[in-house]
This record gives structure tokens, C-alpha cells and sequence, in this order.
């Protein structure tokens, strides 16, 4: 796993880009954490709560969703359904190009 991606069940967009990398191959390398349920502490932190009860630190610079946390390029984060399909792309193409032999075609 090397990104996370932070979405809500509310969200349009979300939902486009969840569909659109469940089809993929990128989705095994990619943790999704739905924010809809939150707690805020007295210090300010911000927690998800699992849908297993276990609570999980929303980092203080996922601000809105869909955002991708990429855990391998110093936690940075790209948000926008554009600019998260635009970055992922790159690696649906070498994925491809791995299975078809850098041929196209299986």
C-alpha cells in the first residue's frame, strides 16, 4: 500500500473516482478511508471511526475529498477526481504494459 485515499459516501465525486478505480488495477496499492464518521478531541486532533470501531488520526492536511495521501512521495497530497485520476494514470499504464508484454494486447 502506498496511498490512502480519504473519501465520503456523500460525495459525487468520490463516488466516480471509487468506480473508476475499482475497475483498475491500482486498487490493490491503495487504502480507502470513508471520513463520514469523525470525532474531534480536546486537543484539537481530528479521528475516523472505522467501520470496525477502530478510530484512525485524519491528517491535519486531508481538508477535503476526494484526496489521496501518497505515502512514498513525503505524505503528499493531490485532491480533485481530475488530478487524483491524472496522478494514478501513470501507473494503470505500466501495469498494462507489464501484463501485455509492451504490446497492447494481452
Amino acid at each position: 500500500m502506498s496511498s490512502v485515499l480519504y473519501y465520503s459516501k456523500f460525495c459525487k465525486h468520490c463516488k466516480e473516482l471509487i468506480n473508476t478505480i475499482a475497475r483498475s488495477k491500482t486498487k490493490d496499492d491503495i487504502h480507502f478511508v470513508c471520513i463520514d464518521k469523525r470525532e474531534k478531541h480536546t486537543d484539537g486532533s481530528i479521528h475516523v471511526v472505522l467501520e470496525t470501531g477502530q478510530r484512525l488520526l485524519l491528517p491535519p492536511n486531508i481538508t477535503t475529498v476526494p484526496a489521496v495521501l501518497l505515502l512514498h512521495h513525503g505524505n503528499r497530497v493531490v485532491t480533485g477526481i481530475k488530478e487524483i485520476t491524472h496522478y494514478l494514470s501513470p501507473g494503470e499504464t505500466t501495469i498494462m504494459n507489464q501484463a501485455t508484454n509492451f504490446n497492447g494486447e494481452p
